[in-house]
């Protein structure tokens, strides 16, 4: 009598047939987009920031983040002016903002930021905040804030921003229905960089006097 024997194959061979049938592994790609997922990444500079995206409809609001870049120091400029058409036209909600590199306390009441977006937008509610802890000139590296529209600006319970008064992050907190509240943060974590004595790295390093804190404290105390 015969006997047939089937031969089991051994760990290495089935480890390739699970390679052969298995689907290829692929690492997600996120970019950066608009709301009509339109890359932002040939926008997104340094010198110029970002643009402000539009509502894709009315029936919608919707919360932006802008890294707006370093803003000028007079409102009557080209930058200032279109800065204060785009929120007006795009219909935010509420727009994020960071690294605006403003120090309003050496601002004329004129070219306050609030001045500039109220001119297209006369009843936002627009807050900025910047290191207050070192004398600067008007143009500071760094800073957060918001700009909240005349819809929003009634279920506004309060606004604060970083208690140590680095500019780190800002918030807005508001009230809806049956008592619900939501608070948003608009919030900058620096990158090293010790190229320039007024980098945020270096108001933050001085500020914490240890180079290892300043990117993991963001984080922490937030």
């Amino acid at each position: 009598m015969g006997i047939m024997v089937r031969r089991l194959p051994n760990r290495s061979t089935r480890r390739r047939r699970r390679a052969r049938q298995s689907p290829p592994r692929t690492t997600p790609v996120y970019i950066q987009a608009d709301l009509n997922m339109v890359p932002l990444e040939g926008k997104d500079s340094e010198a110029f920031g970002h643009a402000f995206p539009s509502r894709p409809g009315h029936n919608c609001s919707i919360i932006t983040f802008q890294n707006i870049g370093p803003q000028p120091k007079t409102s009557n400029t080209k930058r200032a002016i279109s800065n204060a058409k785009s929120f007006s036209r795009c219909h935010a909600s509420i727009s994020l903002l960071a690294e605006h590199c403003l120090n309003e306390r050496e601002l004329l009441p004129p070219h306050l930021f609030s001045h500039r977006i109220a001119r297209d937008s006369p009843k936002s509610s627009t807050y900025l905040f910047n290191n207050i802890n070192t004398d600067s000139s008007w143009n500071q590296t760094g800073g957060t804030g918001f700009i909240i529209d005349h819809a929003l600006s009634s279920h506004k319970i309060t606004h604060g921003a970083d208690p140590t008064g680095l500019g780190r992050w800002s918030f807005i907190r508001l009230r809806g229905k049956h008592g619900s509240t939501i608070s948003l943060f608009s919030a900058y974590r620096p990158c090293r960089s010790t190229t320039s004595m007024g980098s945020v790295w270096n108001q933050h390093f001085r500020y914490f006097q240890s180079a290892a804190t300043p990117t993991p404290l963001s984080l922490l105390h937030l």
